[in-house]
C-alpha cells in the first residue's frame, strides 16, 4: 500500500460522544497537515457517529470505518492499523487528546533518528489545567535491537497505547507474530499485546521527554475505570487478561524469543496479576472473595503469583472455597514436597512415603530444594527428583512441573517454612488435591516466634483435602481451630522391631539436632545429676550441631560439669542401631515435639524413654514405655533415669512396653491408612478421624501449652512487636477454647493485662529510637 499520508492517527470509538469532539479538535487542528484520521466505530450505541460525520463533511482526511457489530477494542485498533496508509501510526483514544504540535514534532524526531518507536510524554488529569506528567513518561534515551524488548520485559517501557509514535511497517510486522480469531472480543490489555509485538519487531527506539504531548484524561466512563461495576464486568476483565497472555506467549514463540525472555514475559504477567489482586483487596471484605474467584482462572492458565503478602494469600484462599474446581477423578501421580532429603525426621518420613507409594503402583515425583545423593535418605530409583529453587520464578516453575507430570495430588511436608504455604496455594490454584502433614505440635510457632504462620496455616489448610496430624490430640486441636478434615496417621517406622540386647554399660542416648530446642544443655545437667548416684553412667550424643555457637556452649558445659569422660559426642552416624543396643534409656528434654522419630526408633530397639511433659504426643504414656516429667525439671528427669538404671525389673517392664506399643505403627497399617485416605479423596467422602474413644482433655492441654508458650514468649528479646504477637495468640486461643469457659475468661483478662504492658513498652521503645 502506497503511503498517501505521513501519519495515520487511529481513533477507536465506543460510547464517547461526551469526549469525541475534544479529541477530534486536537487532531484536525494539528500544525502538521499531512495526516489521515482513521476512526473505527466499534458499533457504538450513542450519538458519536453524528459528531464524527459532521467533522468528516468538513475534513477529507477523516476515514470513517464502522464495525458491523461490537468486536472489542483490540479488533478496533487492528482494523485501524489495517486501513491506515501513513508511514507512521499514532494511537489516540476517543476520550483523550494531543497537543497541536505533537505530529509535527514526532514526525521530525522519527525521520531524523530513523526510529521504529518514538516514546513521548503523557500527561494525566481530569482537565487541561490540572494535567501532570504520567508515570509512563521516560527520560530521553535511545535503544537498539534486543535492548528494546529487554527494557519492555523489565517494565521500564510502559505498554499503554498513549505516548507511542510507531512506524507502520514495524507495526504490521508485529501483527504477523500472532493471530486473533474474528470471534474473540478483547477490551482489556489490548495495548499490551500490540506494543509487545512491536517491540519484538523494532530495531530502534527513542524516547523524548520534551516533544509531543499526549493528554490522558481521567474519565470515569472509560473501560479502565469502574472495574467492579459488576462481577460480570470483572470476569470479562480477567478473561481478557488471560487470553492476551496466551496471545503474548504465541507471539513470543513466533518472534523467536529465547527461554529467558519468555520467563521474563511470564514474570511481567505475574506483576500485572499482582496489581489485579491489589485492586480486589481495596473492596469491602465481604465481597472480596467473589471478585477474587475469577482470578483463579488466570492462575490456572499458569500465571505465577508475584506476592507473599498474607492479605493476598488469605484472599485467594477464600476465593478457592467459592470456586467450583475441576479436581482429578483419580489419583495416579503424586508429588511429595520436602525442602531437603536428608538430616531430619520429617525429611526421612517424606522419603519413606515416596518409597511406600511407589511400591503400590503410584507414580511419584519428589520436589525439593537440594539433593546431595550421598547424604540423602534412601529413595527408590523410580522416584523422579525435581529441584525447584526459592527464586523469583519458583511458583511459575512449580506450576509448570506439576502440569508437566499430570500431578493429581501433592503432599506437603515443610510445615515450618513460609514458602510451603505458598506452594500449597499454587497447587490448589492448579486444581490439584493437596494433603499437608503437620509434623510438629499445634503451638510450636509460639515457641519459635513465627506468629505469622498462624494465619498462613489456617488459610492454607482450610482448602486442603486432609491435614495429617501425628496424634489424635493434635487432630482434636486442629478441629477446634476450624480444620475439620484433620486426621491422625502415624509416621512409618524406620527400623524393624527387635528385643533389646542389654549392654553392660549404664548408658543413655540423646538423638537429634543438637540445639537448645531439643534440650541438649538440660540433657547434660541430667547426666550430671544421675552421675551422683550412678558414677559409671555414660551419654551418647548423636546428631549434628545446629550452629557453631551451640557447639561451643555444649563443649563449655561438658567441661564445667566435669563430664568429659562421661559424654561421647558422635555427630551423625550410619550405625545408629549399634548405639541403641548399647543404651538403656533415651532422654528427650525437648521444649516441644510433634511425633519424634527418635522416640519410635528407640521403641523399635526396646529402649524406654524419659522426656519432658508433652501430653499431646501419641504413644508416650508410661504404659508405652515412656516417663514424663515437667518442663525443665532436671532433677525429676534425673530421678526417673536413676531409678530405671538401678531397678532392673522396672526397666524390663518399660522395655517390654516400649516394644509392644508399636503394634499399631506397623508400616502395613500406615500404608492402609494412606490408601484409604486417597480412596476417600477420589470418592469425595468427607475425611473424618475416628476419635470416638479419645478421652483427651483438650482444654487442659491447651492451657498447659499456652502457659508454657507464654512464658517462652515473654522471655523473647524482641519486644517491639509484642502487641501484634499478643493479638495473634489471643485470636488463636479464642478459636481453640470453648466459648463461655472459665479458662477462656481468665485468658482474656491475662491478655488484656499483658497487652497494655506491651503497648507501653512499645511506645517507650519507639519514643527513644
Amino acid at each position: 500500500m502506497i503511503s498517501a499520508y505521513a501519519i495515520s492517527v487511529i481513533i477507536p470509538v465506543y460510547n464517547t460522544e461526551k469526549y469525541i469532539k475534544r479529541c477530534l479538535e486536537s487532531v484536525v487542528n494539528q500544525s502538521f497537515k499531512n495526516i489521515e484520521i482513521v476512526i473505527v466505530d466499534d458499533c457504538s450505541p450513542d450519538n458519536s457517529h453524528s459528531i464524527i460525520e459532521s467533522y468528516q463533511k468538513n475534513d477529507s482526511r477523516i476515514k470513517y470505518i464502522k464495525h458491523p457489530h461490537n468486536k472489542g477494542l483490540l479488533w478496533a485498533r487492528i482494523t485501524g492499523i489495517r486501513n491506515a496508509t501513513g508511514k507512521y501510526i499514532l494511537h489516540l483514544d476517543a476520550d483523550d487528546a494531543i497537543s497541536l504540535t505533537t505530529c509535527d514534532e514526532l514526525f521530525a524526531l522519527a525521520e531524523k533518528n530513523e526510529a521504529d518507536i518514538v516514546h513521548f510524554p503523557v500527561y494525566h488529569g481530569p482537565s487541561p489545567e490540572k494535567m501532570e506528567r504520567y508515570f509512563s513518561t521516560r527520560k530521553s534515551s535511545q535503544l537498539r535491537g534486543k535492548q528494546i524488548l529487554t527494557e519492555f520485559l523489565k517494565k521500564k517501557i510502559w505498554w499503554s497505547s498513549g505516548g507511542k509514535f510507531l512506524k507502520r511497517s514495524t507495526v504490521i510486522k508485529g501483527l504477523e507474530f500472532f493471530t486473533l480469531p474474528e470471534n474473540i472480543h478483547i477490551n482489556q490489555c489490548e495495548d499490551f499485546i500490540l506494543f509487545f509485538s512491536v517491540c519484538c519487531a523494532a530495531k530502534k527506539f527513542i524516547s523524548d521527554s520534551k516533544h509531543g504531548r499526549y493528554f490522558y484524561y481521567q474519565n470515569d466512563d472509560s473501560l479502565t475505570h469502574n472495574l467492579f461495576l459488576s462481577t460480570e464486568r470483572w470476569e470479562k476483565v480477567c478473561h481478557d487478561f488471560s487470553y492476551v497472555r496466551r496471545l503474548s506467549l504465541s507471539c513470543s514463540r513466533a518472534a523467536g524469543l529465547d527461554s529467558n525472555e519468555i520467563d521474563m514475559l511470564e514474570r511481567l504477567y505475574a506483576t500485572n496479576f499482582t496489581w489485579y489482586i491489589h485492586q480486589v483487596a481495596t473492596l469491602p471484605n465481604h465481597i472480596q472473595p467473589h471478585y477474587a474467584a475469577p482470578l483463579l482462572d488466570i492462575v490456572h492458565e499458569g500465571v505465577a503469583i508475584d506476592t507473599k503478602g498474607q492479605e493476598f494469600f488469605s484472599l485467594l484462599s477464600s476465593a478457592i472455597q467459592l470456586r467450583k474446581r475441576n479436581l482429578p477423578s483419580q489419583i495416579k501421580n503424586i508429588a511429595i514436597f520436602s525442602h531437603s532429603m536428608s538430616s531430619g525426621g520429617a525429611e526421612r518420613v517424606a522419603c519413606l512415603l515416596a518409597n511406600m507409594f511407589i511400591s503400590i503402583g503410584y507414580n511419584v515425583i519428589f520436589i525439593t530444594k537440594t539433593h546431595h545423593q550421598k547424604q540423602s535418605y534412601d529413595i527408590n530409583t523410580n522416584v523422579n527428583v525435581h529441584i525447584v529453587n526459592d527464586d523469583q520464578f519458583r511458583n511459575q516453575k512449580l506450576a509448570n512441573t506439576l502440569k508437566e507430570h499430570s500431578i493429581d495430588l501433592c503432599i506437603f511436608n515443610d510445615h515450618w517454612i513460609e514458602q510451603n504455604f505458598y506452594d500449597i496455594l499454587t497447587a490448589q490454584l492448579c486444581n490439584i488435591y493437596t494433603v499437608c502433614i503437620e509434623h510438629n505440635m499445634f503451638f510450636y510457632p509460639l515457641y519459635t516466634g513465627q506468629l505469622n504462620l498462624f494465619s498462613l496455616r489456617l488459610a492454607a489448610y482450610k482448602n486442603t483435602q486432609a491435614l495429617i496430624t501425628l496424634s489424635h490430640c493434635q487432630s482434636l486441636m486442629w478441629r477446634a481451630a476450624g480444620i475439620p478434615q484433620s486426621i491422625y496417621i502415624q509416621n512409618p517406622l524406620t527400623f524393624t522391631c527387635s528385643e533389646h540386647t542389654r549392654g553392660d554399660l549404664p548408658a543413655l542416648i540423646f538423638v537429634g539436632r543438637i540445639c537448645h530446642t531439643k534440650g541438649i544443655i538440660d540433657a547434660l545437667h541430667v547426666l550430671a545429676e544421675v552421675k551422683k548416684s550412678v558414677p559409671s553412667v555414660h551419654l551418647f550424643v548423636l546428631g549434628h550441631f545446629e550452629s557453631h555457637e551451640i557447639k561451643h556452649t555444649v563443649e563449655e558445659t561438658i567441661h564445667i560439669l566435669g563430664l568429659t569422660s562421661s559424654v561421647s559426642v558422635l555427630g551423625r552416624v550410619n550405625n545408629v542401631t549399634d548405639y541403641y543396643k548399647k543404651a538403656r534409656i533415651l532422654i528427650m528434654p525437648s521444649a516441644y515435639e510433634g511425633a519424634p522419630m527418635v522416640l519410635f526408633e528407640a521403641k523399635a530397639h526396646a529402649v524406654p524413654a524419659v522426656l519432658y511433659s508433652m501430653p499431646y504426643l501419641s504413644c508416650a504414656s508410661q504404659a508405652d514405655g515412656c516417663f514424663m516429667v515437667g518442663k525443665h525439671d532436671i532433677r525429676g528427669m534425673a530421678n526417673i533415669v536413676t531409678e530405671l538404671l538401678q531397678n532392673d525389673a522396672l526397666w524390663a517392664r518399660a522395655s517390654e512396653n516400649a516394644l509392644k506399643s508399636l503394634h499399631d505403627f506397623d508400616n502395613d497399617i500406615v500404608l492402609k491408612k494412606w490408601t484409604r485416605l486417597f480412596h476417600n479423596i477420589e470418592s469425595r467422602i468427607p475425611i473424618i478421624d475416628d476419635i470416638s474413644s479419645e478421652k483427651t482433655d483438650i482444654e487442659n492441654i491447651i492451657m498447659h501449652e499456652f502457659n508454657i508458650s507464654m512464658n517462652t514468649y515473654i522471655s523473647m528479646n524482641d519486644i517491639t512487636n509484642s502487641p501484634k504477637y499478643l493479638r495473634a495468640i489471643k485470636k488463636f486461643v479464642d478459636l481453640t477454647l470453648r466459648p463461655g469457659s472459665r479458662r477462656r475468661y481468665y485468658c482474656k483478662i491475662i491478655f488484656q493485662y499483658l497487652y497494655q504492658i506491651a503497648k507501653k513498652i512499645y511506645h517507650i521503645y519507639k519514643k527513644h529510637n
